[in-house]
């Protein structure tokens, strides 16, 4: 079973979530990851990069900050949902393994996307990005 991280600075891990929540008080991946990154920049801040900000775990990867980076934002290019049927895209290509961008999916896919997840809740699939090699 894997084990829990547990921060480091308990008291300045409750203080940093109080301020996140204060900001964003609907529950959400973005205020959860919100979260960590602000208290690993805390931390960083008042105890140096040499000292872990959690105990109990290894970093796996940076998952995290390439989800923050690729700046997801929804159909109408705001940070909320304006409507039931608001898609989610990232606005900016960080690796190869973003999914497609706004500017990659073509109006086609993206209106049977919003059909979808007005009538069912949520969108099965995007296609796969198609790689750049050139047919001859």
């Amino acid at each position: 079973m894997p084990r829990k991280c547990v921060p480091t600075d308990k008291k300045l891990y409750e203080k940093t979530k109080s301020k996140v929540y204060r900001k964003i008080k609907k529950h959400s991946a973005y205020r959860s990851g919100k979260v960590v990154s602000s208290y690993k920049k805390a931390f960083s801040k008042k105890h140096g990069s040499r000292k872990q900000p959690y105990k109990g775990c290894k970093r796996k990867s940076s998952r995290l900050k390439r989800w923050f980076d690729e700046d997801w934002k929804s159909d109408t290019g705001k940070y909320k949902y304006t409507s039931k049927s608001s898609v989610y895209r990232p606005s900016k290509r960080i690796t190869k393994d973003t999914p497609l961008t706004h500017s990659e999916v073509t109006k086609k896919e993206l209106s049977r996307a919003k059909r979808e997840k007005s009538s069912k809740g949520r969108v099965s699939r995007f296609r796969k990005k198609r790689s750049s090699r050139r047919r001859e």
